[in-house]
Formats: structure tokens, sequence, C-alpha cells
């Protein structure tokens, strides 16, 4: 039996869909340290993603760049699982600190 991949994910309001408790209340998973795309529990040192208020996943700033510049949402964690479905050029790993 051949596994699916899933599919890769760039906007983590449509990946809620996915997981019946972040489709109903995702933004209290996450606040509460939970993964920002599945909500289950991170490490201390996980990944980060930078979000958008439509949802999107956006590179990380650049500096002289302010969130106000590109409607930021700021940086959430992302568990190891959802980490492989993002692209990695928009994935911020913790020694980056650019959130």
């Amino acid at each position: 039996m051949t596994k699916t991949k899933k599919p890769i994910i760039t906007n983590i309001y449509e990946a809620w869909n996915e997981t019946p408790r972040m489709k109903e209340n995702g933004g209290e998973a996450m606040i509460n340290g939970g993964c920002c795309i599945c909500g289950k529990k991170v490490g201390k040192g996980s990944a980060l993603v930078h979000m958008d208020t439509s949802g999107n996943i956006i590179p990380p700033l650049k500096e002289g760049q302010n969130e106000e510049d590109v409607d930021s949402q700021g940086c959430w964690d992302i568990g190891s699982e959802c980490l492989k479905r993002v692209p990695k050029h928009l994935v911020i790993f913790r020694q980056q600190r650019v959130c």
C-alpha cells in the first residue's frame, strides 16, 4: 500500500480544515503553545512560521521591514510533522530570531 503524501501548506487557516479541533478554535490552540497548524503541543526548540492577516505563511521580515508592511500577525510555533509540509524557505528556526 502506498502512502498518500499530504499537500504543501501555504495558508494556515485553510490547513485548519483538516483538523477538527483547529477548525473549531485554532487561535486558542496556537496561543496555548500548540502548533499553528494542527494544535498539538510543540517543544521549546520548535521552528516558527510568519503569518499574515489572511493566514498565509509569508517569508521572514527582512532587515528594516516592519510587521505593518506585510499585515503580519507575527510568528507562530510549528510542530515537526507539520513542518515537513511547509516550503523550507518559509521556515524560521529559533536561532534566526527574526520574530
